[in-house]
């Protein structure tokens, strides 16, 4: 367990401690800092966590798929939340290039993305993950493009926890494509750019999932008709500023749903709000 794990555990330690009515306005200010400081790198953390968590406090059991790695941050917090909750049976599957994103044309262009950006070769990769005192045994590293890695592997065990940072349409397809009989009753998919583009449904992350949904008969957010019991995001966060993730619930029992969970970084200041757990 690494330093900065060691000082959380004794922070959290001595604030369950501490009476809520005097830790809440000593916090706070803290909070809102490390918010506007920090809060893109350790959004992702936040969101895994919780993902994690849930699978956790639910016994859903698999393993972890990554799309998209870069330098691997999301994947360190992945490997602490997997051992902060006691996954210690989850494998760890990472795929990427590692050698930026392709060639971006067709429904990608005249967006944000440049093709060989993200580049960042395997051994940095590996290196920064030693570095976290990250296990590598229990690590699958998948090099290639995702429309040709992808059909060769065959994972033995199914995925509870995907995190898709894919950031173009073209490469989010062949993932979403490839996952659909590799998830277990419950899984989680985390969307890292969900909301690139401007926030166009035509466009990146959102077409993919849209049309992957439409595919293989799952809700998807912008309709219920199909599914009474699925519940809408509320309109502050359907409509909030600042960029955001979306985080899906893949139950296949008679209530599927489908949530966003805000997440705002850069000059977006406004109340942090998370909508509640659904109930089973």
């Amino acid at each position: 367990m690494g330093i900065r794990d060691t000082l959380f555990n004794l922070g959290n330690y001595v604030s369950r401690r501490i009476p809520p009515s005097l830790a809440r306005p000593l916090s706070l200010p803290l909070i809102y800092q490390a918010r506007v400081a920090d809060g893109f790198i350790y959004e992702n953390g936040n969101m895994i966590n919780m993902a994690f968590g849930y699978c956790a406090n639910n016994k859903i059991d698999g393993d972890y798929a990554e799309f998209g790695v870069f330098k691997g941050h999301t994947t360190i917090e992945a490997w602490k939340a997997a051992y902060r909750h006691g996954l210690s049976k989850m494998n760890f599957w990472v795929f990427d290039s590692f050698q930026g994103l392709p060639e971006v044309g067709g429904a990608d262009e005249h967006g944000p993305f440049e093709s060989g950006e993200f580049s960042f070769d395997r051994t940095g990769f590996e290196r920064n993950l030693k570095g976290q005192n990250v296990d590598l045994e229990r690590f699958h590293i998948v090099p290639g493009f995702f429309e040709t890695s992808l059909p060769a592997i065959r994972p033995e065990r199914k995925f509870s926890v995907v995190w898709i940072d894919c950031d173009l349409y073209e490469s989010t397809v062949p993932v979403l494509e490839w996952l659909t009989d590799k998830l277990v009753d419950g899984a989680v998919i985390c969307f890292d750019d969900w909301f690139t583009f401007s926030g166009r449904p035509d466009k990146g992350e959102q077409r993919a999932a849209s049309e992957w949904l439409a595919q293989t008969r799952r809700p998807s957010s912008s309709s219920t008709e199909a599914w009474p019991n699925l519940s809408k995001p509320s309109s502050d966060v359907a409509t909030s500023a600042g960029w955001r993730k979306l985080w899906m619930n893949l139950a296949s029992g008679s209530a599927p749903w489908m949530r966003a969970i805000r997440f705002t970084y850069g000059g977006d200041l406004s109340p942090h709000r998370r909508l509640p757990w659904p109930s089973a």
